[in-house]
């Protein structure tokens, strides 16, 4: 069963949520794959609480950084980074062609 996944957040709780597929292997392989977006960067206090990010990731996009840490760490995995924040602004990006081809959304906003 082909799963694709839509988080939303690659903070705190994002994190956790790539970690968490990529172990059930929900979007590892043939098995699906994982959307990610986020519009922030990385600061000195995100380091603490987000295992995939490191000091000399500050000021980088969170879910480019989010999406190459957790790739690294799970070769499986099939990911796809966004900076972009989902609003009715974004529409043309997050169009519904993409909301059609989704079996899940994790909204992880802190």
């Amino acid at each position: 069963m082909l799963i694709c996944l839509f988080v939303v957040g690659s903070g705190a709780l994002g994190c956790e949520s790539l970690k968490t597929s990529a172990l059930m292997g929900v979007s590892c392989g043939e098995r699906g794959r994982l959307a990610l977006t986020d519009d922030d960067v990385i600061e000195k206090n995100n380091s603490t609480r987000q295992f995939l990010f490191r000091d000399w990731n500050m000021g980088q996009v969170k879910s480019t950084v989010a999406a190459s840490a957790a790739a690294l760490i799970y070769p499986h995995l099939m990911i796809e980074a966004w900076q972009n924040r989902v609003s009715p602004e974004t529409e043309n990006v997050f169009d519904e062609t993409f909301w059609e081809h989704l079996t899940a959304v994790v909204i992880a906003l802190n």
